[in-house]
């Protein structure tokens, strides 16, 4: 989870900003007062806009009131320690324009992401200006997307709250869970519950996200009330309320370690570290660019108890170069013929080896190193196990590597 960035507002959005009242002091004072503070950053995404509106209260049209309801929520949100950005902050759609967007293909049982030539659709879906939302959460790294809405219906009794999480996204689930029992806290609405529906914002979001329904324009009680900002503000402190018991569960604290470097040859020293804190009586070296080669390289790890190391294309990295100075081998064993002979020599120069402490194992092909090496390691055993495994299928032959 990256936690970064102060709010940032257009200019043409605070010059605009004066029709909408009081909405403009607390966005001027944040703009103003923002602290550079790591601060989890969440995308408010005001519904609809410009030519796209759903449902309406006289006329008090939807796209209205989600940017009403955004205003309030990125004020509460900032007020309780969160970074705020918002996809839209004035009367238009995102985007017009015709962008790359996720489509099912079902001749080819397959997503597609390119565009379409279409800026326009037959169900009314504008799947440009929802994957623009999706870009500007997924490019700044939001840590929580929230999509506001306000429900329609054909008719006025239908009423009641909901918000919506993909059925892919779990942790939007739960926040989605902690945001309604919040939300109904505060309006005792009628409960149409957390659920999951695939919207286009949520399925192509890369965080946490949840779309918020905050009731029906269609209905005269409720499309009053929404038209009232003291009960706009009461709503809004329900689903911070939400979002800050979701958050008091740690639910972005990694489960599990991960280890990973800038580069792949990276996250092999990484791995050499945390196996061989005291240094190795040997090192394996392969290329990044033939795996193969490298593919029987566990059992001989095991055999050594040495580690596995790699170059990059054309080049030995530092922190590669470091780790073999430190591990301070005995050996080195050359996997393959993709590592030059010049970086071999450099990584022997790291460790301190001459020439003769030097193993190439390079047949006509990438595979031909499993038997090489073997060879080399098990030339004295008369009885060993063997373990084969097809070459055209990587998945089956680290599996087989490992076992052996």
């Amino acid at each position: 989870m990256e936690l970064r960035r102060s709010i940032r507002i257009p200019i043409r959005f605070l010059r605009r900003l004066s029709v909408l009242g009081a909405a403009a002091v607390f966005i001027t004072g944040i703009a103003a007062a923002a602290p550079a503070l790591a601060r989890p950053l969440v995308v408010v995404d005001p519904g609809h806009g410009g030519i796209y509106n759903h449902a309406r209260y006289g006329t008090f049209l939807e796209k209205q009131a989600n940017l009403l309801f955004a205003f309030e929520l990125g004020r509460q949100l900032y007020a309780a320690g969160y970074d705020v950005r918002f996809t839209r902050t004035t009367d238009t759609a995102v985007t017009y324009a015709d962008i790359p967007t996720w489509q099912w293909r079902s001749d080819q049982r397959l997503w597609t992401y390119a565009a379409d030539g279409l800026t326009r659709y037959a169900d009314g879906v504008p799947r440009d200006d929802l994957q623009a939302r999706c870009d500007i959460a997924n490019e700044l790294g939001a840590d929580i997307f929230i999509s506001i809405h306000c429900n329609g219906s054909s008719s006025s009794a239908a009423h009641g709250t909901e918000n919506f999480a993909a059925s892919t996204d779990l942790p939007g689930q739960q926040l989605g869970r902690y945001v309604q029992a919040a939300v109904l806290e505060q309006t005792r609405q009628r409960d149409r519950g957390a659920r999951v529906t695939d919207f286009y914002v949520l399925r192509w979001t890369n965080m946490p996200a949840i779309l918020v329904e905050t009731g029906f324009m269609s209905n005269p009680t409720e499309g009053a009330r929404i038209a009232n900002p003291s009960w706009r503000q009461s709503y809004v402190r329900g689903i911070v309320n939400g979002v800050n018991r979701w958050m008091a569960t740690s639910p972005m604290a990694p489960i599990h370690e991960r280890y990973a470097g800038s580069k792949r040859s990276e996250s092999a020293v990484i791995a050499s570290r945390l196996m061989f804190p005291n240094g190795a009586p040997a090192v394996l070296l392969a290329s990044t660019l033939d795996i193969d080669s490298a593919v029987s390289a566990p059992a001989a790890t095991a055999r050594l108890s040495a580690p596995l190391l790699y170059t990059d294309a054309r080049e030995l990295t530092e922190a590669t170069r470091a780790e073999m100075a430190r591990l301070k081998p005995q050996r080195l064993i050359v996997l393959g013929s993709a590592v030059s002979e010049p970086l071999a020599q450099e990584a022997a120069r790291a460790a301190g080896l001459s020439a003769s402490a030097v193993t190439r194992l390079a047949g006509t092909e990438p595979l031909s190193v499993a038997p090489l090496l073997a060879s080399d390691l098990y030339s004295a055993d008369t009885s060993i196990t063997v373990v084969f495994a097809s070459g055209a299928s990587m998945s089956d032959a680290l599996a087989a590597a490992l076992l052996a």
